[in-house]
């Protein structure tokens, strides 16, 4: 996995009792969970972008890359940045029975970083979120340029209600 990755919140989950954890033969943990003691599951989707490198003005982040998940691993290539950004999150609330409840969330990006559009679907109300900021005035002073989060307007639909 890229170094650009460690730390990010892969999957978790919440089980009822207890675990194995086995290690192979490089001593790394192996843990497998059967569907009947989970509580809950989520699992979040990352994507690596890549900068656009300028010396002039701050970096933005090159929205149509996607360098993958063994991007650098090691610092082998000497590559000195990419953006993290957690695309799709999915959770899944399995009540010990035979019904389940799900909901996936997936976001979009603008070249800040910015979250451009949200989708939630899945168990409950559908909808999507689409998010406009404040156009920065390239003429004005840098400490005013690097203010980018100022909201414009958000937009929420509802895709169906239940």
């Amino acid at each position: 996995m890229s170094y650009y990755l460690n730390g990010m919140l892969k999957e978790n989950y919440v089980v009822k009792g207890d675990i194995t954890v086995n290690q192979d033969v490089l001593k790394r943990d192996s843990i497998t969970i059967s569907n009947s003691i989970k509580y809950s599951q989520l699992s979040n989707n990352y994507v690596l972008r890549a900068p656009i490198v300028s010396t002039s003005t701050p970096w933005i982040i090159d929205t149509s890359s996607n360098l993958g998940e063994d991007y650098d691993v090691g610092g082998t290539k000497g590559n000195g940045a990419a953006y993290a950004q957690k695309v799709e999150s999915s959770t899944t609330i399995y009540e010990f029975g035979s019904t389940t409840l799900s909901n996936t969330e997936s976001m979009e990006y603008d070249e800040y970083g910015r979250v451009t559009n949200y989708a939630k679907a899945g168990s409950g109300n559908d909808y999507t979120s689409s998010i406009t900021y404040q156009t920065p005035n390239l003429l004005k002073t840098y400490y005013l340029y690097l203010i980018k989060s100022v909201l414009a307007m958000v937009v929420v639909c509802y895709v169906n209600e239940k």
